[in-house]
C-alpha cells in the first residue's frame, strides 16, 4: 500500500511537471510551446530574493490577481539555500517562523512546495515552477486501481499490479512561470 501511494504521488508530479513544461496542444489541434516571456533566470546563480520578486513581477504584469493562490515548487538544495538567507528566516522581515519550522507557508505570496521531480535543464540546475490553479488542467479517467493476488508464475509469489489513467496540459501560460536557477547553496 504505501509504495503505491508514493508512486502514484511521483508519478503525478511527473505528469504535471511535463506539461507545465513541455509543449501543450491547442484546441485547434496546433502545437503551442512554452513562452520564453515567461522564464525567470539563466541557471547560473542560486536563488535569491530578486528572483523571486522578479517571478512576481511577471505575475503583475500578467494581470494576474494578487489575491489567486500561488504555489512555487522547488528543490531541497533550493530550499535549503533560502533558509541561509536572512529576509526569509529573520522575524524583522517577515512574519513566518521558518527558521523553526523549516517551512515557507505563504511566504511572498507563495505556497512553497519541495519537489524531487524538477526537470534538471543542464547540470547543476533546476526548474523551479511558480503557478496558479489556473496554470495547468488535470484529466484523470481512472484513478490509481491496485490488485493484490498470488502468481502462479512465480511460486505463487504475492505480486502487486497498479494502474491509471492521467494527463495534463498548460492551459493558460500567463499564470505559470519557470525558475531556472543553480541548484546549490553558494
Amino acid at each position: 500500500g504505501e509504495v503505491v501511494v508514493c508512486e502514484q504521488r511521483v508519478k503525478i508530479d511527473d505528469i504535471l511537471i511535463a506539461a507545465a513544461t513541455g509543449t501543450a496542444l491547442n484546441g485547434d489541434g496546433s502545437t503551442s510551446a512554452f513562452p520564453a516571456g515567461q522564464l525567470v533566470g539563466d541557471g547560473t546563480a542560486p536563488i535569491s530574493i530578486d528572483n523571486i520578486l522578479e517571478v512576481q513581477e511577471k505575475f503583475y504584469k500578467n494581470d494576474i490577481d494578487p489575491d489567486e493562490s500561488k504555489v512555487m515548487v522547488i528543490s531541497p538544495t533550493v530550499q535549503r539555500k533560502l533558509m541561509s538567507l536572512m529576509e526569509v528566516t529573520s522575524g524583522d522581515y517577515q512574519n513566518s517562523k521558518a527558521l523553526a519550522t523549516g517551512m515557507l507557508p505563504n511566504w511572498m505570496g507563495f505556497d512553497w512546495v519541495v519537489s524531487n521531480c524538477l526537470l534538471v535543464p543542464a547540470a547543476g540546475q533546476i526548474s523551479c515552477l511558480a503557478f496558479t490553479k489556473r496554470a495547468l488542467g488535470f484529466q484523470v479517467n481512472r484513478d490509481i486501481t491496485a490488485k493484490v493476488a498470488e502468481d502462479p508464475s512465480l511460486s505463487f509469489a504475492w505480486r502487486i499490479y497498479a494502474h491509471m489513467t492521467m494527463g495534463a496540459v498548460r492551459t493558460e501560460d500567463e499564470h505559470i512561470v519557470h525558475l531556472k536557477v543553480k541548484n546549490a547553496i553558494t
